[in-house]
């Protein structure tokens, strides 16, 4: 994983994206989701005449992040694979099992502490939302919303772009992020040739 700002030929920002690699020929890129049309046409408009395709996943992945020392105790209990320090190093994205639920996760955090984003098909929300909530109240990790994070950022005074700090609730969170694979991969599903 890496995280990738995008600049257009003026040296402009007009994206800031989280780049993943689940295989050598397979890649995720995670951004904000009111800019998915604007980043789609500016990726259809430069992407190679044949060997890459790019698909839009906004509505086809939710994500959840999961931060602090109990962390991953709290991932460890529903995953079925070595998520220890030396089997999941800083930055690695990987396919997990978390309980009944297949998810994308990368060990990556926002928060400067030990964290992990995680995503799943909709349809898995609730169920591992249900899950990872189970599983922290025996680590003592209990979740903290939106609102609870605009304020501990104040608090510690870390200032954040945008409306964070209008008082305004923007009511934005990893729900409306979002999710494009890239393959440069002729057999996948994801990666059709051109």
């Amino acid at each position: 994983m890496t995280l990738a700002p995008m600049l257009n030929r003026r040296g402009k920002l007009i994206g800031d994206f989280t780049v993943a690699r689940l295989a050598s020929d397979h890649f995720y890129i995670f951004g904000s989701g009111p800019a998915e049309t604007y980043h789609m046409r500016w990726f259809q408009a430069h992407l190679p005449a044949s060997g890459v395709t790019i698909r839009p996943l906004g509505l086809e992945l939710t994500g959840f992040s999961i931060a602090g020392p109990n962390s991953r105790d709290v991932l460890a209990a529903l995953a079925g694979d070595d998520v220890s320090n030396e089997a999941f190093r800083f930055m690695a994205f990987r396919k997990l099992d978390l309980d009944r639920v297949p998810a994308l996760v990368g060990r990556i955090s926002f928060t400067g502490d030990l964290g992990y984003e995680i995503w799943v098909k909709p349809d898995y929300q609730r169920l591992l939302l249900d899950l990872l909530l189970a599983a922290g109240i025996p680590a003592r990790h209990p979740p903290v919303r939106q609102q609870g994070a605009r304020l501990l950022a104040f608090r510690e005074e870390f200032r954040r772009v945008g409306r964070a700090n209008t008082g305004r609730s923007t009511r934005r969170s990893k729900l409306g992020s979002i999710a494009s694979s890239i393959s440069t991969r002729a057999s996948s599903s994801a990666a059709k040739p051109r």
